[in-house]
Formats: structure tokens, sequence, C-alpha cells
């Protein structure tokens, strides 16, 4: 058994395996989850990686990445600029029944300064508040204007606002 994962800090925990992970790849096992037995060890969900998919491999060497492994909101992969995102079928037989209609999307950074995952980071940011009453359909329309508008910043004004973020002031910002 797999008992080994990436946290969302990328650090890797758990204990046990056959071999150590660096923290640098993707996690091919799946979505860690704790087991039952108390000794706060994780183990790792088992499923297909996306790097596995027909066509993945010529994406992954034009900087692309899979948009799962940085976020479960696909709907931004519709906002994302189209020089900067690919879309494959899915072939997984896990994924197949996944409500995204067999796509399987990827993404790289509008500017190469700023990595995708700081890019979705300037995404997260800039969405309006909103509160629950506030009907679903509207929600996603607002959001998805605003990710369109800071998908389309210069790079100079995306490193401006990315560095404007509480959680990266102090940060250096550095070609990824």
């Amino acid at each position: 058994m797999v008992t080994r994962a990436r946290s969302n800090a990328g650090e890797v925990v758990g204990k046990g395996g056959d071999a150590a992970m660096s923290g640098n790849e993707p996690l091919d096992a799946g979505m860690p989850f704790p087991d039952d037995d108390g000794d706060d060890e994780v183990h790792a969900l088992a499923r297909e990686s996306p790097r596995s998919v027909p066509g993945a491999t010529e994406l992954l060497a034009e900087g692309f990445v899979p948009l799962e492994e940085l976020t479960g909101a696909m709907w931004v992969a519709e906002a994302w600029p189209e020089p900067h995102r690919r879309v494959l079928p899915e072939t997984r037989p896990a994924m197949l029944t996944n409500p995204d209609d067999g796509r399987l999307w990827f993404v790289r950074s509008p500017w190469p300064t700023i990595s995708p995952a700081d890019v979705l980071s300037m995404v997260w940011a800039g969405r309006t508040r909103v509160d629950s009453s506030t009907m679903k359909s509207r929600i996603e329309v607002l959001w998805h204007a605003q990710a369109l508008a800071i998908l389309g910043l210069d790079e100079a004004t995306a490193t401006s606002f990315l560095r404007s973020l509480p959680h990266m002031q102090g940060w250096e910002i550095s070609t990824w």
C-alpha cells in the first residue's frame, strides 16, 4: 500500500512506502486521505495521473500542467487565455464519469515569470466575495469575467498584483 502523499504546501507527508519522494514530482497515486487507525498516517487513493493520458507528454514538454493538479475548479479553464490552454480527451477509466464532459485541461502561465499556481492565486484573490443568497449562475458569470480580467493583465501589472497579495508579501517572485 502507498503510504505517502504530498500536502498542499508540497512537502511529503506520511510514512512508509518503498521509495522517497522529492516533493517536486506529481503524486500519481491520487488524493491523500487519513486512515482510521489513529496513527496520523496518510494513504493515497490509487488513481491514474493526468500526465498518463495520451498527448500529455507533449504538452508537458511545452510547459503545460494538468489543471486538475492545481485546482478542482475546472470553470477557470474557459477563462484561461487560449494560447495558454489545451484540452485532451479524458481516457482514464476512473475519470470518464467525471462531469467535465470528458475533457482534461492543461494550462501554462500567460507570463513567463509567474507559475500557474500563482496565476490561480491571483484569480482567487480577485474574486468578489458574494453571499449565499446570490444565484449560482450569476456568481459564475461574475467570477468568469473577473478571471478574464486578471488573466488579461500585462506581465508587469500581474507581477505587481501578485506581490500585493498578503500571502506573497516578502516573497521574491522568480522565474520558475
